[in-house]
């Protein structure tokens, strides 16, 4: 069994308040920065991998290796958004996997089995179909998570996700949660709506 890390106040206060700003800017932003980091990484990775390649087939020759990595870093770019499809129905169907897994703890073998496995497919599945929605919300409403039970912390709220001792199981105590929990949800309803003015397709 992993043992659990935990840190001394200070670093815990640091890591919150990192917590809170990514969660912000995800919650407000995320569509835009999911993109643009996903077309920087696979760019840069198709660039370091013709590079590499060009590099000895042309045996050493600079030019060849640098229009190499150029094309590797423009495709790489062109190709981030056909491989957001893949990566959306990834992450959705791992969180509800995940989420039914909990769900189904108490529930007979063979549910507890196959049932994370059919909900997370049949999410990813969809998520697939509805890239930008999927991440729309998705980014919303985790982000918006993340900002709130940052920012409660830092005003000295509970320790929500375990960091420090002693830790507050979150799940466990829902009913101390529920004004956090729904800050959550109406922030990740503005976010969402506001990404939504964001990336809507634009009229001729």
């Amino acid at each position: 069994m992993m043992e659990t890390i935990l840190l001394p106040y200070p670093v815990a206060l640091a890591v919150y308040a990192l917590v809170a700003i990514g969660g912000l800017f995800d919650c407000f932003f995320g569509f835009k920065l999911f993109r643009t980091t996903l077309s920087m990484l696979l760019g840069l990775t198709a660039a370091v991998g013709l590079g590499l390649v060009a590099w000895e087939w042309s045996g050493g020759h600079w030019i060849t290796t640098g229009v190499s990595a150029c094309v590797g870093l423009l495709l790489g770019a062109l190709l981030a958004f056909q491989m957001l499809r893949a990566l959306i129905a990834l992450l959705v169907g791992g969180i509800v996997g995940l989420l039914a897994a909990s769900a189904l703890q108490n529930e007979p073998y063979w549910m507890q089995t196959f049932g994370p496995w059919i909900a997370g497919l049949v999410a990813g599945g969809l998520a697939a179909l509805l890239v930008q929605p999927s991440l729309l919300l998705l980014t919303a409403f985790t982000g918006a998570f993340r900002f709130v039970f940052g920012l409660w912390f830092i005003v000295g709220g509970p320790d929500a996700f375990g960091l420090m001792q002693p830790g507050v199981p979150l799940w466990n105590d829902l009913g101390r949660f529920g004004l956090a929990l729904a800050a959550s949800l109406l922030l990740g309803l503005l976010g969402w709506w506001f990404q939504q003015l964001q990336n809507r397709p634009k009229e001729d």
